[in-house]
């Protein structure tokens, strides 16, 4: 994990602030059968967690049948976001069942990556 550290010098004492917790993080939410793309203008993505399947029944849920959303708490890691995302510039792919294995079958699900984007400038 990266991170850079501040120190202050205010009044003989030594402040160090974590600037980690500075790094935005974005949230990039795609429904099933639809595509992904993460990206990062600047830097590089830094992939903090991806997951796939369904934890709540209001996202992606337009026009979806109830009994399509009512399993909740069903989802998985999604490893190959880890795989083919994490250190790109950019990264994209097909939201599916193939590509992250089935952890709820009959359910519509969809995929949330959250990630920061890192510069080559951070220690």
């Amino acid at each position: 994990m990266k991170f850079i550290l501040f120190t202050l010098f205010l009044c003989g004492f030594i402040l160090e602030i974590n600037a980690d917790f500075l790094t935005p993080r974005v949230l990039r939410v795609a429904c099933e059968e639809s595509l992904a793309e993460i990206w990062c203008e600047h830097g590089t993505i830094y992939l903090l967690s991806a997951k796939y399947g369904r934890s709540d029944q209001t996202t992606c849920s337009y026009e979806i049948p109830y009994d399509k959303i009512k399993n909740t708490g069903c989802s998985t890691r999604a490893d190959y976001v880890f795989q083919n995302c994490d250190g790109k510039s950019e990264c994209s792919f097909l939201v599916s069942s193939s590509l992250f294995g089935d952890p709820c079958p009959e359910t519509y699900k969809y995929v949330e990556v959250l990630y920061r984007c890192e510069s080559e400038f951070m220690v």
